[in-house]
């Protein structure tokens, strides 16, 4: 569920600021959610254990720099 919340989150990021924070991988977070939130039976929970493992623990510093850089 939560990667569904943050790929929801990252749909309503404006394309400006998606386009300035280009290292933020904007896209595959929100293709993670579409994955996990419409192919019940299709989603390897192995792919979703690795990427929660491997990805995502850098991402929660490059969000809060993005949170004090922007109004």
């Amino acid at each position: 569920m939560n990667f569904e919340i943050l790929g929801e989150a990252a749909n309503h990021v404006p394309p400006e600021i998606r386009a300035r924070y280009g290292q933020v991988p904007w896209s595959k977070i929100r293709g993670l959610r579409n994955i996990v939130a419409h192919s019940y039976f299709a989603l390897n929970i192995s792919i979703v254990w690795q990427t929660s493992k491997d990805n995502l623990p850098g991402l929660p510093p490059l969000l809060q720099e993005i949170l004090e850089k922007e109004p």
